[in-house]
Formats: structure tokens, C-alpha cells, sequence
């Protein structure tokens, strides 16, 4: 019997749903902000090629250890600053020479986990000279070291022994660092408009 119900509530409640889903919603903010106004489509911009992917890779490398965490522990809006570590070359011409610098800021923070879960690194708001920052892939990131890799198997062994499988969780991923050495790429695309 109660199977009947439930299934005849459903019944109801899917019919009673779909009836207000073809009911046109009223906004009276709207409506009278464009009363007597006239409404035309945006013409598609037909000279625009959307299966380009031509890209150029810009290596970077940051002028001051930074990490998500610790004695170098970034923030969110931290200004950065970069070095190009060669010359970017697209048509046969240097578009940023070697050592131009690039200023940025940290978007997003991720701290590390338990479970060996890491930190991360988010960068954004790149300012390059002669590069518009509507033609750069954003954001770029820095990971730390993942170890759920190891910590689950040692988890699934210790397990059985009744304690033991959660001590695991206190093993933390690493934080994500990003040194003067390391080269990050960080990519152009000189046909998006």
C-alpha cells in the first residue's frame, strides 16, 4: 500500500512541477525598465574563427619564493612579480623579449588536507607589455605534493584494526610552492579578440 502512495505522490508532484515549468516567470523590475524600449539580437560576429587554437607559451619564472602556507605563505591579492625566462616569438617577430617583467596577484588560496590532500595555488590578472590580457589563459596554478596516493592503501590495510585506519587522516597533503627555479607556462592566444 504504501508503495501505491508513494508512487502516486510522485505522479502528482512531477505533473504539478512540469505545469509551472512551461509558465513564462514576471519580473516587474524588468518589465518596466524596458517598457517602451526596442529589444534587437546581437549580430554573431562572423569573422571571429572559434575553432583557432593557436597559441604561443610564455615561460615565467617569479622573482620571490612564495607558498600557500608557512614562512613564505602567500595571500589573496598578493601582487607578484615575474621574469620571462626567453624571448616570445610568434610570426617571426619577439613579442616579449627575455627578462621583461610581468606583474600578477594570488586569486585563490587552497590550503593542504587531511588524507595527504595538497594546497594550491591559483595566479591571475597578468599584466605583460604588448600582450592584452584578454588574449592570456588565466589562471594558472601550482600544486603540492599529492599523497592520498599512498595514504589510501595504507588506510584500506590499516582498517580492519579498528583505530588504526583513521590515523591515517591526520598525514596532510604538501603546500604548494613556487620557487625562483621553477618555470611555469603561461599561455597567448594572438587571434582571440
Amino acid at each position: 500500500m504504501i508503495k501505491y502512495v508513494t508512487l502516486f505522490m510522485l505522479a502528482v508532484v512531477l505533473s504539478v512541477s512540469s505545469a509551472f515549468a512551461n509558465t513564462p516567470l514576471k519580473d516587474e523590475l524588468v518589465e518596466q525598465t524596458l517598457a517602451g524600449k526596442e529589444l534587437t539580437k546581437p549580430e554573431p560576429n562572423l569573422k571571429y574563427d572559434y575553432q583557432d587554437t593557436d597559441k604561443v607559451m610564455i615561460p615565467i619564472q617569479i622573482t620571490k619564493k612564495i607558498s600557500s602556507a608557512g614562512k613564505y605563505g602567500a595571500y589573496e591579492g598578493m601582487p607578484l612579480e615575474f621574469i620571462v625566462k626567453e624571448n616570445v616569438i610568434y610570426n617571426k617577430q619577439i613579442i616579449v623579449p627575455a627578462g621583461t617583467k610581468v606583474k600578477a596577484r594570488v586569486d585563490i588560496i587552497t590550503g593542504k588536507g587531511i588524507s595527504g590532500i595538497p594546497g594550491e595555488l591559483f595566479i591571475t590578472d597578468f599584466e605583460i607589455p604588448n600582450v592584452p590580457g584578454y588574449q592570456i589563459m588565466e589562471p594558472i596554478s601550482k600544486r603540492g605534493q599529492n599523497r592520498t596516493l599512498w595514504i589510501l592503501p595504507l588506510k584500506l590495510a590499516l582498517t580492519p584494526l579498528p583505530p588504526l585506519g583513521s590515523f591515517t587522516n591526520i598525514i596532510f597533503g604538501g603546500d604548494a610552492v613556487i620557487k625562483p627555479k621553477h618555470t611555469l607556462k603561461l599561455y597567448f592566444y594572438p587571434n582571440w579578440i
